[in-house]
């Protein structure tokens, strides 16, 4: 295995300020058998020839230059032309320790080549850093396990991002990452290919480092495209509801409503950040008019998972807005103590 490719899939776009930060981390591993393969997704800074500029200095790195289509397409390109045993995607705003690759590969060796290998992560906001963690670690079995990674994964929302895990190309050059998704397209991808899988194996150390800043501040609070990111939730959601139902798992379902429920009553409150109650009024009809809420509606009444009935709409927005305007002013206030 110390012989065989790891394969480092990295979209980019417009990400001038710490793109160079994350492929130093990747280029400095002390694994040096690595394919690295840079999808600039058509970017209007730097991002585009820095990228060149890397593949100049090292011939490990391909770069593929296209027009901005997304990051699901990105991924799917990377995976495409991708040679290695084993893929990892990494966003290009984050990095990770020189010793990610390296512990990836005794853990292949020492369990025999599991499908996937998933590891925690680090969440970083300027000082701060949190760790994540899973409820189970260690090999696992999808025959026997099943129920335990299912609850990980639908109840416990342990999974999400790809960025921390590793899969074999075997495995995922199938089940790629669905175009029709600009956002939640990681939940659905990770969710089919783990019922692909034969096996996984977690560990509770953390290599990756997740940078919250300023580019990733930006794409999350975009308020243009709440309204693709809600839809978008709700349609996948509804597809592994539906997946989770012919598997005659039923229980978890509860699970993955609440999920839903929380995803709903975020996007609410960003929306109120910033819009009067009209325009928020006019975002909550749109949402309850969709097909997918109405499909929700029915699971809700089965699972009594409820997400708007419970509160009048007025209610709801004055207490999404104080809430925000208490959570800016605790900041400024903490800003001040801290100067």
């Amino acid at each position: 295995m110390k012989k065989d490719l790891i394969s480092v899939i990295i979209p980019v776009y417009n990400v001038e300020k710490y793109l160079n930060k994350c492929i130093s981390s990747v280029i400095n591993q002390t694994i040096k058998n690595i394919q690295v393969i840079l999808i600039d997704d058509g970017s209007t800074d730097n991002s585009g020839p820095m990228c060149d500029e890397w593949a100049k200095k090292d011939k490990r790195i391909t770069v593929i230059h296209q027009k901005n289509q997304g990051v699901s397409i990105s991924r799917n390109k990377g995976i495409d032309v991708s040679k290695g045993k084993y893929i990892t995607f990494i966003d290009s705003d984050d990095y990770i320790d020189t010793n990610y690759f390296e512990e990836m590969i005794n853990i292949a060796i020492n369990n025999n080549y599991p499908d996937i290998i998933k590891f925690q992560s680090y969440l970083e906001v300027k000082n701060f850093q949190k760790k994540s963690k899973n409820s189970v670690n260690g090999y696992l079995d999808l025959k026997t396990d099943l129920n335990t990674l299912l609850k990980m994964f639908l109840v416990n929302h342990e999974f999400g991002s790809v960025c921390n895990s590793f899969f074999k190309k075997e495995l995922i050059k199938n089940n790629k990452f669905n175009k029709e998704f600009s956002y939640g397209e990681d939940y659905l991808f990770y969710f089919l290919n783990l019922l692909a899988a034969s096996n996984i194996f977690i560990s509770d150390n953390a290599y990756y480092h997740y940078a919250i800043n300023e580019y990733s501040a930006t794409r999350k609070n975009d308020s243009s495209k709440l309204i693709k990111k809600i839809v978008d939730h709700y349609r996948i959601d509804l597809f592994i509801d539906k997946i989770i139902i012919d598997m005659g798992k039923e229980d978890f379902i509860k699970g993955l409503l609440e999920c839903t429920k929380n995803a709903t009553m975020n996007w609410c409150r960003q929306i109120s950040i910033s819009s009067s109650y009209k325009e928020y009024l006019k975002y909550i009809n749109y949402l309850k008019n969709m097909d997918e809420y109405k499909e929700y509606k029915e699971l809700q009444e089965r699972y009594q998972i409820e997400i708007f009935d419970k509160y009048e709409s007025y209610l709801l927005f004055i207490k999404l807005k104080i809430f925000s305007n208490c959570k800016r002013n605790i900041k400024l206030l903490i800003n001040k103590v801290v100067k």
